[in-house]
């Protein structure tokens, strides 16, 4: 027999716990609601990881074929104490573990004992996996006495099934009983809480997406970590606030915590952490490390702990900020190595990957997992804007050099070819971009388009000529693969980051950075309709292959991973 490697164990643990959810459902719901009805109910809106949703399928339909037989080898175990009497959870990981054992041959019987006691000790009462262990070991003999170490194969399709009939009237449970095990005699209760979400994952970074600072980073954030949550996790977010913000509030459901502002969360992050989350349990922290390390594996108390990283300044801190800020960032990113050694580590981009191994991080605790895009909200226009047309998507900050591009559509203006320019984004370099576009001559043809809505993005990157982005480092150009999913090419920097966006004459072109006379070169060459509809539709083919599905699956197979001890 094939044996399982240790990914398909993972997912086989995860699955059994969505088993226990639409057991849960079932059970809940009452006579007449089937467990189909209830496997359905339970994924509406929640994403299941393709590895994960066969099996669990499997399972559903082995139980409601085999339902009479499983209960009747749990109820002698039990010594034919009633079912009804169990609680919903032990009932579920009973019969989930009595299922494996006799139904599913690639189980072994210790194996789906040792599962289930797991079940029971994260999801049971106090006395639950001493029960369930008992139980079940006897189910185990019970099975090997008759020599049916798998017990039989899978039931005929869903559709040979025996059906699932409404009861005789008179076996209702009366009205006023909302707990289906009190029409069967034992003592009504309150319906039980749900089941704990699979994964229980802290997340600490300094913005959210909705702060008036957000960038690429937390829509990496927000893109992962809200597909987790529709998987079945649960994902609560502890970072800094804004002027007027809520202190808690739901975001793409993402619990998140705001405490202080952007240059003093570093202290009023881990004290919001004592005051309000250090008593929830937690399976993993993720520092979502974006340029200054918070330190988060220090002060959280998440058994396990994992470390992203999009890029860190450098000395390009200094480019954008004063000197005493730039320096306190430089210090701080010097303590990553220490702080974070022998940690699991995802890097967005090789490029930040190469610079985490030069500061010292282990390569074989280092895995890249690349950044997505949305093609189902970003595709090519129609047409294009009847003029040449010049866009810029991000954060006005002094680092991002917009100048370069204002310089360079200057320069194409001086030579006879006229272009607009559209700088769509907010931040601290606008006053001084709008006086650099006023100095160039090119106030009339610059529109500074401030933040911009999903629908606007959308018009600006499809309907423009060409994108620029002239960063000396990014993570990852984020902004380069949302303009190729529109099918406009870009022209950057040959800067770190932006070399994995931008393949240089496919989809694009790449241009020394700081050279204004070669950006120019560059845009103008893309500015002619020929070259920028064949590399457009380059772009968009490669944007294709960067999806956020793909980017939730290797964080979810991580943090799985890391959280079992990996």
């Amino acid at each position: 027999m094939k044996s399982l490697t240790r990914q398909e164990r993972h997912d086989r643990s995860r699955t059994r716990a969505w088993f226990l959810q639409v057991h849960y459902r079932w059970e809940a719901e009452g006579r007449g609601f089937t467990l189909e009805h209830a496997l359905s109910a339970t994924l509406e809106g929640r994403l299941v990881s393709p590895r994960r949703l066969p099996y669990l399928e499997r399972l559903v339909r082995v139980f409601a074929g085999n339902q009479e037989r499983i209960d009747e080898a749990v109820a002698s175990a039990m010594d034919n104490w009633r079912m009804d009497r169990l609680s919903f959870v032990d009932r579920g990981i009973l019969r989930l573990g009595a299922t494996e054992i006799i139904c599913i041959p690639e189980i072994p019987g210790r194996v789906a004992i040792q599962e289930a006691v797991r079940l029971a000790q994260r999801y049971g009462g106090d006395d639950s996996s001493r029960f369930v262990n008992g139980v079940l070991d006897g189910v185990y003999r019970t099975a090997e006495d008759d020599d049916s170490p798998a017990g039989h194969d899978d039931p005929p399709p869903d559709d040979d099934l025996p059906p699932d009939d409404d009861p005789p009237p008179d076996d209702d449970p009366p009205p006023e009983c909302d707990d289906p095990s009190a029409a069967a005699g034992s003592p009504a209760s309150s319906p039980p809480e749900p089941l704990t979400p699979l994964l229980r994952i802290l997340v600490v970074n300094w913005l959210d997406r909705l702060n008036p600072a957000a960038g690429g980073a937390e829509e990496h954030l927000h893109q992962v970590f809200g597909r987790l949550v529709r998987r079945g996790h649960q994902v609560t977010l502890l970072c800094s606030g804004w002027p007027g913000c809520e202190p808690v509030a739901e975001v793409d459901g993402i619990r998140v915590h705001r405490a202080g502002r952007r240059y003093t969360f570093g202290m009023a992050g881990p004290i919001e952490y004592e005051r309000r989350l250090a008593h929830e349990p937690s399976d993993v922290v993720v520092e979502d490390l974006n340029k200054v390390p918070v330190l988060a594996p220090l002060w959280s108390r998440a058994p396990a702990r994992l470390l992203l990283v999009h890029h860190l300044f450098g000395a390009t801190a200094f480019r954008e900020a004063n000197w005493a800020l730039a320096s306190a960032t430089w210090l701080l990113e010097r303590v990553i190595p220490a702080a974070y050694r022998g940690l699991p580590c995802v890097a967005v981009s090789e490029s930040t990957r190469d610079d985490l191994l030069r500061r010292g991080l282990e390569p074989s605790r280092l895995e890249v997992v690349r950044n997505g895009v949305n093609l189902d909200r970003l595709w090519p226009a129609p047409e294009r804007f009847p003029e040449p047309t010049i866009v810029f998507l991000g954060r006005l900050q002094k680092y991002k050099r917009v100048d370069l591009v204002l310089r360079a559509a200057a320069r194409l203006a001086n030579r006879g070819t006229p272009v607009n320019v559209v700088v769509a984004g907010r931040g601290r370099a606008r006053e001084g971009l709008e006086r650099t576009a006023a100095r160039l001559g090119m106030a009339e043809r610059v529109r500074f388009a401030g933040f911009v809505s999903e629908d606007e993005k959308r018009e600006l990157l499809s309907r423009s000529w060409v994108h620029a982005l002239t960063s000396p480092k990014e993570g990852w150009g984020i902004a380069s693969v949302e303009a190729s999913a529109c099918g406009t090419p870009t022209v950057a920097s040959d800067s770190p980051g932006l070399r994995e966006t931008v393949r240089h004459g496919e989809t694009g072109l790449l241009v020394p950075h700081g050279d204004v006379d070669a950006l120019a070169a560059a845009l103008a060459r893309l500015l002619e309709p020929a070259a920028r509809d064949e590399m457009g539709r380059a772009a968009r083919a490669m944007a294709a292959t960067f999806t956020w599905d793909r980017a939730a699956d290797a964080f979810e197979r991580l943090l799985e991973s890391v959280a079992a001890g990996g």
